[in-house]
């Protein structure tokens, strides 16, 4: 990762410097950048990159809301997963633990189940209009 050669410093909002430790693999972090297809042509400085991020166009506004999107519904996959096991360990409890005392786990299982679902829900819709906003 670029972590283990190089510091990595948020100099404007748009603007990333980059401190490569060795000089010597400093063209082969620029050229790996080059080459990310992230449209990044970095600036070599001594032993620093300096890298201008373009705005977002449209389209790649809306790729991040996609993909805001499809890792939503795939946290909110695991979460249902987890409610899943959790009633299914309850099940086993049968004849352990009492009936209410079951039914009042159950419950509680499906009210933090739908907490977490909310809440995921909620952090897409703030991070699309954050990436809307941001044009």
């Amino acid at each position: 990762t670029i972590a283990n050669v190089a510091q990595v410093t948020l100099k404007a909002p748009l603007k990333i410097s980059i401190t490569v430790f060795d000089p010597d693999v400093v063209k082969k972090v620029a050229d790996a950048i080059r080459e990310s297809g992230l449209n990044l042509n970095p600036r070599i400085e001594g032993n620093t990159l300096t890298l201008n991020i373009p705005k977002p166009s449209k389209e790649t506004r809306e790729s991040y809301i996609k993909i805001i999107h499809k890792n939503g519904e795939k946290f909110k996959q695991e979460i249902r997963q987890v409610r899943k096991d959790c009633m299914d360990s309850l099940k086993k409890c049968k004849g352990v633990v009492s009936d209410d005392e079951i039914k009042l786990a159950t419950k509680e299982v499906e009210v933090r189940t739908e907490k977490m679902i909310d809440k995921i829900a909620a952090t897409i819709k703030l991070k699309e209009k954050e990436i809307i906003m941001s044009a």
